[in-house]
């Protein structure tokens, strides 16, 4: 039988001849008797020329021609009968063999050689963008791995809770019940030591908490606090000069934070209960918003199963640092603690108080402690540009995370913004925190139904709350879009941040005697100016934040990239006068330079505290630039390295020059 190829090139050669032959015919026929003549025409100006062998030539040709002429019939129907019945079975058998072959055999090199042939050269597949993007997401799995986004080591440094601590103290009460032949496995109030209270609002209250430990632990831990207290009494009064006099208040300071937050770095939230009957499924039914952020949440099975009914699965929002650290929930027995009864009165059961109108039970929230809450961070401290800039980065990547997960807060204000004032009042920390007016999103849309106002899906402060949420008007077919509700309520904290007052704010128009904002109806142009020490790009993103329409408003992720290469970009691509892009081997070579920087750097050893200490006394600001928020920066560099993608970069740079 025949090989493929030698039938493949046989059919070429007979096409060839069938084609030469087709246009034979086309050309005009001659009569023999003429071509006869002609013939002899040439062979007579031959003879006359003196070329006797060309007429002998021209004699055999015409011979060939007439023979020609009379086969080709014949050659025409061999050809014919070839392509009609010879290539189509060996076609289909070759066709067959190749395809299984391709398909189950040896497919990996044909299929390779296909792969560089499309991606390769300046025309394939995979252009150079494409080729950035995978170089980001490599970077995002680096990062990721690395585990540096939580960052657990330097927070441990300052004992302070984290996830690893609930553990370990779950293994070890699993260890107790184990031997005592428990089966049950909840936390409660009996596991913590209370301190004072921390904060009230109109729902909940705060306190300091601390992990119980045994009774020497406890003993010591009394002892050392005495000891510190009558330290501190016993600093000296009359000092030898004014220098000396600030020193000395300043250490005070610094060392009665230091033990305030060693003895108890917890904070517990209670939540006041009216309606909720005192049973963990219908307490967890009426506050499950307040438990997104925790990690987990302590029930028994019975009361699981009941909370996936009522409730279905439970929604946890993943770990950021920007979010509240809330190691785990549970429900327990309101008890009567010091000074209850005049803070919060009418919270407690009738069985502490006659007059009170709460429940027996109710919701317990673990939190890391943290030191001040925004508002009281501004009032106290005045930040720098570059402390304000880290302040608004922090809250925006909060927020993307947030907006990522299909989470509104829909109550974002300073007093629920906490700080953590770690690396000094320059490095602050921000988290965003109270999560009770919190809407769960099914899609990214965030998108909810308004029948009726009976139904009215806007909660949250109404002072800082959207153009488009505050002004939905019930209907059949009405909603409320959330999308941008977050972002808009985050650009007038920027009036805060620069040193301003809100001006939606109805305590600040008393402070400052102006009349108030109303977003349901105020002008664009009647949005006050930032200072001018205040970056131009930053009086620009807050416009474009808080205008009225929120197509034409710019995304979290576009806002929050921004400020992150404000940080951290050189300079020139921020250029507003520049009229190219960066090029692809400069975004390269600066993402691999930050993740470099995070990967080796920021796992070095961590300076003792006494040193630490110690820079803040030598230091007129309380900070060394070599040394002092190189954690927080980390932080935040590693943030953006972990969700980082090359459109979000062009997008951003591109915005910075639109204005």
């Amino acid at each position: 039988m025949w090989s493929v190829r030698a039938v493949v090139e046989s059919v070429v050669e007979h096409g060839k001849r069938a084609l030469h032959q087709v246009r034979r015919r086309q050309a005009p026929r001659h009569h023999p008797f003429q071509r006869q003549q002609d013939l002899q025409h040439k062979l007579s100006r031959g003879v006359r020329e003196g070329a006797g062998e060309a007429a002998a030539v021209g004699c055999v040709a015409g011979r060939a021609g007439v023979v020609a002429s009379r086969l080709r019939p014949f050659t025409t129907q061999l050809i014919q009968s070839i392509f009609r019945r010879v290539p189509a079975p060996l076609w289909t058998e070759a066709r067959r063999r190749t395809t299984q072959r391709l398909v189950f055999g040896a497919s990996a090199p044909y299929f390779a050689l296909v792969g560089v042939t499309l991606v390769g050269g300046s025309h394939g597949l995979v252009t150079r963008d494409d080729e950035l993007e995978a170089l980001c997401g490599t970077v995002r799995e680096a990062i990721t791995r690395a585990g540096w986004l939580h960052n657990p080591e330097f927070w441990k440094s300052h004992k302070e809770a984290s996830q690893q601590q609930v553990k370990e103290q779950q293994q070890e009460k699993y260890e107790k019940q184990e031997l005592n032949g428990d089966e049950e496995l909840t936390f409660s109030l009996a596991d913590f030591t209370l301190g004072p209270v921390i904060d009230k609002g109109c729902n909940a209250v705060v306190y300091a908490a601390r992990w119980k430990t045994d009774e020497h632990e406890e003993a010591q831990t009394s002892t050392g606090k005495c000891e510190s207290q009558g330290a501190v009494a016993r600093t000296p009064t009359t000092p030898c000069g004014p220098c000396e006099d600030v020193q000395q208040e300043k250490d005070t300071q610094i060392e009665a934070a230091e033990t305030w937050h060693n003895e108890f770095p917890l904070a517990i939230k209670m939540m006041f209960n009216y309606e909720a009957e005192s049973n963990a499924p219908a307490i967890l039914k009426a506050m499950y918003k307040e438990i997104l952020p925790a990690q987990c949440a302590q029930l028994d099975p019975a009361q699981q199963e009941w909370q996936e009914r009522l409730c279905g699965p439970r929604v946890c929002l993943p770990p950021h640092p920007n979010i509240v650290d809330m190691p785990c929930v549970f429900v327990d027995r309101v008890p009567l603690l010091e000074g209850c009864l005049d803070l919060y009165p009418h919270a407690l059961p009738a069985r502490l108080n006659p007059q009170g109108y709460g429940r027996n039970m109710s919701l317990f929230c673990v939190m890391k402690r943290y030191d001040i809450s925004l508002r009281e961070y501004l009032q106290k401290y005045h930040p720098s540009q570059h402390t304000c800039l880290l302040l608004l980065t922090q809250l925006l990547e909060g927020l993307l995370h947030l907006h990522t997960n299909n989470i509104v807060h829909r109550d974002l204000k300073s007093d629920n913004i906490l700080l953590s004032l770690a690396e000094g009042w320059q490095y602050p920390l921000l988290v965003v925190s109270d999560f009770g007016c919190s809407l769960v999103g099914d899609n990214s849309n965030l998108s909810v139904p308004f029948p009726s106002r009976e139904a009215d899906p806007r909660q949250g402060n109404a002072a800082l709350m959207a153009p488009e949420v505050k002004t939905a008007m019930p209907g059949l077919l009405s909603s409320v879009f959330f999308g941008q509700s977050d972002l808009w309520a985050a650009g007038t904290l920027i009036y805060e941040i620069y040193g301003l007052d809100n001006p939606f704010s109805p305590a600040a128009a008393l402070h400052r005697r102006s009349k108030q904002l109303d977003s349901a109806t105020y002008k664009e142009s009647h949005l006050p100016r930032l200072p001018r020490t205040a970056p131009p790009w930053i009086r620009h993103l807050t416009a474009d934040i808080l205008r009225r329409n929120p197509r034409t408003r710019p995304t979290v992720n576009v806002a929050a990239t921004l400020c992150q290469l404000m940080l951290w970009a050189p300079s020139k691509w921020l250029n507003r006068h520049s009229l190219s892009l960066p090029t692809h081997t400069e975004v390269t070579q600066w993402l691999l330079c930050l993740a470099t920087k995070v990967l080796c750097e920021a796992r070095l050893p961590h300076v003792h505290a006494s040193t630490q200490r110690e820079r803040k006394r030598n230091a007129g600001l309380e900070g060394n630039a070599d040394h002092q928020g190189s954690q927080l920066e980390y932080q935040l560099v590693s943030t953006f390295l972990g969700r980082v993608h090359y459109v979000d970069i062009i997008q951003a740079i591109k915005w910075n020059r639109a204005f």
